[in-house]
Formats: structure tokens, C-alpha cells, sequence
């Protein structure tokens, strides 16, 4: 009884610390500050306008998986994913070029895109650019220039990671230890900052 005592009000703590980091009447004052909740060092940051949905000139919404075979050739290695219901499903494709490694999943239907991913220390060209310019390589500086030109507050020179959000839209940015972009991911859904926003999910 005393262990279970003990236990709810742990719970009861971090709730009420949880509330007090995201405030009661506005829930978008976590996006500017550290993800917290998560306890990583990346910011989660709810962004206005057009949405940067284009990577590698694929556009998340509008390209099928075979607009990019047509445009990258042959895979290196599709992966079929194990369905479960409509829980999980689609495909895995990558290409190789360069030093650029880029992922693309598609969604249920095994044709549209869910997400698209590029790693490595720089761009080729074309290949590893967002449609706003982003690129492999690129520096915090260049995000704020970019993404943040009227905007305060901005990312901070020692994140690691940089979540961008524009409603269903949501874009992650790695840095290596130089501060240089060296992985990307574009995908589909909104992100829940409250429970943390893993690329993953």
C-alpha cells in the first residue's frame, strides 16, 4: 500500500510538472521551448505558410513510388513491411548516391509516399534538398534563414535536433558534431509534442 502510495504521488508530481511546462492556455509554448518531456536536445517548432513537403524533388503528397523509380532508377533495397490491419504496412525503398543514402515509405496502399528520408554528409545536387533549399550539410544558420526570417525565437547553434511543423506536415533535422545537417526526414502527420515526436512512430 505504501509502494503504491508512493507511486501516486510520483505520478501526481510529474503531471503537474508536465502541465506547468506546457501551460494551461496554450499549448504551443512547448514548440519554443527544449523538448523537455523527452529529454533530448531538439526544439519542436509549429511553423506558418507552405509547407516544405518536397525532398530530393519529391513532393510527399503528389509523387507515387513509381515517380521516384522513374527518376532514381532500380532501388538498392526494397523491404516489404509486415501488415497488421491498417496499423502498419507499405514498403521501404533506398537509393544510393554519392554518400547520399535516401529512404522513401510508402503508406498502406503501397504507392503514396508517408515519408521521405535522406543521410550523409552533404547533398548531390538535387538529391538531399528540401524544396525550400535545405540541404545534407546545411548549417543552423541556413535554418533560420530559410525557415525563420521575421520569426523569434529561433533554434539555438548547440541543437542536435530541429522538429518543423506546419500542420500535417512535419520535417526533422539532424546535426552532426559540427553543427552540419546530416540526416532529414519529411513525413506526413502532425507532430504531438506533449508525447515527444519520434520520426519513428
Amino acid at each position: 500500500m505504501i509502494q503504491m502510495r508512493a507511486a501516486a504521488v510520483l505520478f501526481t508530481g510529474i503531471c503537474i510538472c508536465a502541465v506547468s511546462v506546457v501551460g494551461s492556455d496554450n499549448l504551443q509554448d512547448i514548440h519554443s521551448q527544449p523538448d523537455i518531456l523527452r529529454g533530448f536536445n531538439s526544439s519542436i517548432f509549429d511553423l506558418k505558410g507552405d509547407p516544405d513537403n518536397r525532398l530530393s524533388g519529391l513532393n510527399l503528397y503528389r509523387a507515387k513510388i513509381d515517380d521516384a523509380i522513374t527518376r532514381f532508377g532500380t532501388p538498392t533495397n526494397p523491404t516489404r513491411f509486415l501488415k497488421i490491419g491498417k496499423s502498419l504496412g507499405g514498403n521501404d525503398y533506398e537509393w544510393k548516391r554519392h554518400g547520399v543514402l535516401m529512404q522513401l515509405h510508402t503508406c498502406d496502399d503501397g504507392e503514396a509516399l508517408c515519408s521521405i528520408e535522406v543521410r550523409g554528409p552533404r547533398a548531390d545536387d538535387n538529391f538531399g534538398t528540401t524544396g525550400h533549399g535545405l540541404k545534407l550539410g546545411s548549417t543552423m544558420a541556413d535554418v533560420r534563414r530559410l525557415y525563420f526570417p521575421r520569426l523569434s525565437p529561433v533554434p539555438d547553434n548547440d541543437e542536435s535536433q530541429v522538429t518543423l511543423v506546419w500542420g500535417q506536415t512535419t520535417m526533422h533535422l539532424y546535426f552532426d558534431d559540427v553543427g552540419r545537417i546530416n540526416r532529414i526526414i519529411v513525413r506526413r502527420g502532425p507532430c504531438l509534442s506533449f508525447f515527444g515526436c519520434n520520426p519513428e512512430w
